[in-house]
């Protein structure tokens, strides 16, 4: 019995078929948009020579937001801000071109008016939001961690060798940096409850006499290759959290602060 031939998706003559169909596909949805929406520009008092302007700042906006979203996606960040703006401006570009295609219909002069005033409104709400999502995705992040990214990684490191961190299982508080931290400055402060002189929380104080507060010896140090350290800078710099470098690489979250760090010096 024979198997029927199928088609593999992953040759290159597939995925060109479907770049150049999906590409078509995008830009007849443009142009037919861009049809729709250039004849509101009387509606938003835009000179006529102008109106090609109102499309682009629409319609361009959703391909903007959409490759902002795919690249945090890529630097693993939250991909949440931008594809909400994909979402809204998807959104502002189908009730326009509603709206056009009921105003031609029925002669509405009040559809025409309140669509107009929403759209000359949110002009410079979407230069706003274009020039914050470019700032973000162009401004480098610092590549050395805070105090309590250190911190917390090193608690990392202290669960993962088996030893308990404030009676937190290390599940909970080994997750993603913000939630981790979250949890860690909850921990702390229930570590270090506030003294009657008034003294905050987490202030060294003087061993009481007969208690010896020496330190656990730590884990033996680690040392990185060439590869590894380069790999650190490159996560560092894309604006990776200590745990998530940490884990791209193969290493202790200890070990990335503390080379981290040491570069900084």
């Amino acid at each position: 019995m024979s198997t029927p031939a199928r088609i593999n998706p992953d040759t290159t003559a597939a995925l060109l078929v479907a770049v150049l169909a999906t590409s078509g596909l995008v830009g007849i949805s443009f142009v037919l948009s861009f049809a729709g929406l250039s004849a509101l520009a009387p509606w938003v008092a835009v000179e006529p020579h102008l109106a090609w302007l109102l499309p682009l700042f629409i319609d361009g906006a959703i391909l903007v937001y959409t490759y902002s979203a795919l690249a945090a996606r890529a630097r693993h960040e939250s991909a949440a801000r931008p594809w909400t703006w994909v979402a809204l401006w998807t959104a502002v570009s189908s009730a326009a071109n509603g709206a056009h295609a009921l105003e031609y219909g029925t002669h509405d002069t009040t559809v025409a008016l309140v669509v107009g005033v929403a759209l000359a409104a949110l002009i410079p709400v979407g230069s706003l939001l274009g020039t914050h999502e470019i700032a973000d995705r162009m401004i480098a992040r610092p590549t050395t961690p805070d105090a309590l990214d250190v911190e917390y990684a090193q608690l990392c490191d202290h669960h993962e060798a088996g030893r308990d961190t404030f009676g937190i299982p290390a599940g909970l508080l080994c997750t993603t940096t913000p939630v981790g931290l979250g949890r860690l400055a909850t921990a702390r402060q229930a570590s270090h409850p506030a003294l009657p002189d008034g003294t905050p929380h987490g202030t060294p104080t003087e061993p009481a006499a007969g208690h010896d507060d020496t330190p656990t010896a730590s884990p033996r140090r680690r040392r990185l290759t060439t590869r590894q350290r380069n790999r650190i800078h490159t996560l560092a710099r894309d604006g990776m959290s200590v745990r998530g470098i940490a884990d791209k690489v193969g290493v202790s979250a200890s070990t990335v602060s503390r080379h981290l760090t040491q570069q900084e010096d």
